[in-house]
């Protein structure tokens, strides 16, 4: 780690006053980095769930980190949602525009799909106990 940031002062000039400390805090600051981006891109999901709702009630809850294709039926027909990679998508659904085909897939990290006309949404959640957020009306 030392040898890569002497070359990296021999190509910035001004690099050349930093001490020893300095090096030390800036190796732990590009080790603390990796390390967080590497654990966001191949942590497991942590026991997350993809919720299905259909007119509100839950229709199934599924693991994330299990790939499926899941046919939902909903009052105009079926919708078809994909859980691939720990990501997710709706497939195809008797909607007319479409809409909630082209709003691309969630992950882990938050969002929603709804189907507004065929009343299905779907949305990631912890396995563990949720706390309400908050309420609208």
């Amino acid at each position: 780690m030392m040898r890569i940031l002497r070359r990296i002062q021999n190509v910035v000039p001004h690099l050349g006053h930093m001490t020893k400390a300095d090096m030390i805090l800036v190796a732990g600051i590009a080790a603390s980095c990796l390390a967080i981006v590497l654990g966001a891109k191949f942590g497991k999901s942590g026991g997350s769930l993809v919720e299905i709702s259909v007119q509100g009630k839950i229709y199934m809850e599924h693991d994330l980190a299990r790939d499926a294709v899941i046919d939902v039926k909903g009052p105009l027909g079926t919708t078809v949602v994909q859980i691939a990679n720990q990501r997710v998508r709706i497939l195809s659904s008797p909607c007319r525009d479409k809409i909630c085909v082209h709003m691309g897939t969630i992950d882990a990290h938050g969002g929603v799909l709804i189907c507004a006309p065929n009343q299905v949404a779907v949305r990631i959640v912890n396995g563990k106990t949720e706390t309400v957020d908050a309420f609208t009306r």
